[in-house]
Parts: structure tokens; sequence; C-alpha cells
């Protein structure tokens, strides 16, 4: 239920944001603060993902905001609980999260963004790869242009499988009529 969700709230703030970004609380003359909100929200959420990537539990809280939530693979976590999964997983491995393709809306004291995150796992032996859409919401915090993370929702993306017939030849997801 919580993936539909997710995958939902990905397709809902794609659609109604389409790259836009605008804040409505701001003069229409006052781009280049805009602009300045965009970009301190945008480097909020990629300061966040590169956290999570080394396990800074304690930096991690420090973005956190008050009820901070994270929908992922089937679970519904808050802070405490997203810190304990996280640190499960203490494979060793070296872990990197590149964040691109971000789409920010601003509408008052709340940023809403959409963006594409590759995980990059390697243990010095294997090398994995795991694309994911997500939905971030963030809100302003005091009268500055600093942000806390409210709710970050997360669908892995399937990897694209190309079929090869009998002959060989490649297919990529084309269906045959009978």
């Amino acid at each position: 239920m919580f993936r539909r969700f997710a995958l939902l709230a990905v397709l809902a703030l794609t659609l109604a944001s389409c790259g836009v970004v605008t804040s409505r609380s701001l003069p229409d003359d006052d781009e280049s603060l805009i602009k300045q909100r965009t970009v301190a929200a945008e480097s909020t959420l990629t300061v966040f993902h590169d956290l999570v990537a080394k396990r800074d539990t304690l930096a991690i809280d420090s973005l956190a905001a008050e009820r901070f939530q994270v929908v992922a693979d089937g679970h519904r976590d808050d802070l405490s609980e997203f810190v304990t999964r996280l640190m499960a997983d203490s494979s060793g491995a070296t872990v990197t999260h590149k964040v691109g393709n971000i789409g920010t809306r601003i509408l008052g004291r709340v940023a809403w963004m959409y963006y594409k995150v590759t995980v990059t796992t390697d243990d010095g032996q294997t090398r994995t790869e795991q694309k994911y859409l997500q939905t971030a919401v963030l809100t302003r915090v005091g009268s500055g242009e600093d942000w806390k993370i409210a709710l970050v929702t997360s669908q892995a993306v399937p990897e694209k499988s190309d079929k090869k017939d009998a002959a060989g030849k490649a297919h990529k997801g084309k269906s045959s009529k009978s």
C-alpha cells in the first residue's frame, strides 16, 4: 500500500510541478529570492543524501524536521526507525548517492521536490547500482534560508531487460500480437 502511495506521490508531484520553480509568497519581480530559496532547498536535499550514504546519523538528525517521515520499500519510518534501518546495514561497503534531475516547487515555507537518485554500493569485489524516483517535502525554518526535510518517498526504478529471441535478436519490451 505504501509503495502505491509513493508511486502516486511521485507521479502527482511530477505532473503538478513539470520542472517549474515558483513561490507564490513572493512578489513576481523577486526572481533572485526565488532562486536563492530553490538553491538552498536543493542543497539541503543533496547534503541529506550525502549524509545518508555516509550513515552520519547525527548530521541527518540536524536536517530532519520535527515530524520527519520516510516512505520506502513498503515501510513508513519516523526518524528513529529510519536511522535504525540505516545502521542495520553495516556491511562495510562504500555507498554513494548521486542526486539529479531535481524539480522544485516552493509555496511559502514549503518546498516540494521530485528527483532521481542513483545509489552505488561497492564492497571491493562487487559494485551494484540501483536507481530510484524520489519526492521530498522540505519546510523553511525561521526567517532565513535554512530548510528541514519533513518527508521523503522512494520508489525503485526497475532495470530494463532486453529479451532475445531464439535467433539472438534483441526485443525491448515489445509484445508480439497473435
